[in-house]
């Protein structure tokens, strides 16, 4: 797959440049790249720290495919596999997005999309993986982890060749080529979790559902779908 390369030392935000590049008519597989970023942020409105020597970048798409959460499980595979390939590290993913390492946080993706009707006008797809960082600010030093002796190009290669795998079957198949994978992989299905949405649900993270959504079993025994919020466990130190 041919890649446009937008390479700029410091931005504020490599998804914010994506998004005005796609406004702008840049093509399909246009790749944003930072060795920097003043003002990233992760999903919910919340800062991601991202200092110099770590991976941060934002891949435009232009599928014309409905809407899908398919495209963050996607990106997670192909984050998850990169950091194999190049650190030989066996990492897993937590629902939906977060790349796990030794029960901690290693990586995650942030999706921002363009509708028109039913149809995507075009999406980005940020990526931020932290890479050879000594520490981390107070708030992040007990939940977030650091890949050592390797490079951001190393790993912004190694995902693009992950993500090339996977984006002709994905494109025929949608989410349900992806599941077998994602659920092979998955730090969060089978275990009892919270998950804080507009409110505080408990339960068994118990499987997908067909477009990407964590079906909760309730305490009640309610099977709750849940499409987005924030999901705790506990994770043992393989993971």
């Amino acid at each position: 797959m041919h890649y446009t390369l937008d390479y700029t030392p410091i931005l504020p935000s490599t998804n914010t440049r994506a998004m005005e590049l796609a406004r702008a008519g840049a093509p399909s597989h246009t790749l944003v790249v930072a060795d920097y970023q003043t003002q990233g942020r992760g999903r919910r409105g919340r800062t991601w720290h991202s200092p110099q020597g770590g991976a941060w970048f934002s891949l435009l798409l232009r599928p014309q495919i409905p809407p899908t959460q398919g495209l963050t499980l996607l990106a997670a595979l192909a984050a998850r596999e990169a950091c194999e390939t190049v650190a030989g590290i066996k990492s897993g993913i937590k629902w939906p997005n977060d790349i796990m390492w030794q029960g901690k946080k290693l990586g995650g993706i942030l999706l921002e999309l363009a509708i028109e009707g039913n149809i995507l006008n075009w999406a980005v797809l940020g990526v931020g993986i932290n890479i050879n960082q000594q520490a981390f600010p107070p708030e992040l030093r007990e939940t977030a982890i650091s890949l050592q002796q390797t490079t951001p190009d190393a790993v912004i290669q190694a995902f693009c060749d992950a993500f090339d795998k996977r984006w002709p079957a994905f494109l025929s198949e949608g989410i349900p080529g992806l599941m077998p994978e994602y659920i092979a992989y998955s730090v969060t299905l089978g275990r009892r979790v919270e998950i804080i949405t507009d409110q505080r649900l408990e339960g068994v993270a118990e499987r997908l559902g067909p477009q990407g959504e964590l079906l909760l079993r309730l305490d009640t025994g309610e099977l709750q779908s849940i499409w987005a919020g924030d999901v705790s466990c506990r994770y043992t130190k393989d993971q």
